[in-house]
């Protein structure tokens, strides 16, 4: 607090000669200080110019200027404070269009429209050939949700991994509980459209077993195709 003090007194001339000496040779050698001294400049400067926009010419002494600085909110006059509310006040206004964008990004991601739903068997392309579930991605979809059926076996979680056409990773779950979709035990996978561009994909499912063992069990083929 003697710090601020120190520089408020200095800024408004209520300091000897003597002592504006010391001051600016030896208090403010430090930049930190020089920073708070051009921001309390500059605020007293904005207070000047407000008072004379507000208030009509007079020939009213000196103190009744200093009346109305100190009717001013502390924070306002005191230059640390003030720098430390206007920081505040970014941080704040970052903040909530920050979750503004967020929300209607997760907004728009969940639209009906944005979705596309298919339901993967298991089996699928071979490698002698075979019938295959083409999956079509309209324009605009941002999201796919694969529904796979589950072979028989009660098993307490699963996990699934997807493949691209050279064998490399896609997308992979943890345990993941089933779902029951119009009467059927599947497994639902949900991933960003970007994920998948055409081509042909492989799905690996495993069950995890109470104990936490985990078995191989079904492979799923699909291909995806633009639309």
């Amino acid at each position: 607090m003697v710090e601020e003090e120190l520089l408020d007194q200095h800024v408004s001339g209520q300091v000897s000669a003597d002592d504006r000496k010391q001051i600016e040779t030896h208090f403010l050698n430090a930049p930190e200080r020089r920073e708070k001294l051009r921001f309390a400049k500059s605020l007293r400067q904005y207070i000047r110019k407000t008072d004379g926009a507000v208030s009509q010419p007079s020939t009213v002494p000196t103190p009744l200027r200093t009346e109305q600085r100190r009717r001013l909110p502390f924070w306002f006059t005191n230059p640390i404070i003030s720098y430390a509310v206007a920081i505040a006040i970014l941080v704040v206004i970052s903040g909530v269009s920050w979750l503004a964008l967020y929300r209607i990004r997760q907004s728009n991601m969940s639209a009906p429209g944005n979705m596309i739903t298919e339901v993967i068997k298991p089996g699928g392309l071979t490698r002698d050939g075979g019938e295959v579930k083409q999956v079509s991605v309209p324009r605009g979809t941002t999201l796919v949700r694969l529904l796979l059926e589950l072979p028989a076996g009660e098993y307490d979680a699963y996990r699934a991994v997807i493949l691209g056409e050279e064998g490399n990773e896609i997308f992979a779950t943890g345990p993941t509980k089933p779902e029951i979709v119009d009467g059927r035990k599947v497994l639902s996978l949900q991933l960003e459209s970007r994920s998948l561009p055409p081509g042909d994909y492989q799905i690996k499912l495993s069950g995890v077993a109470a104990n936490g063992t985990v078995d191989r069990l079904e492979s799923y083929r699909f291909r995806v195709r633009a639309s």
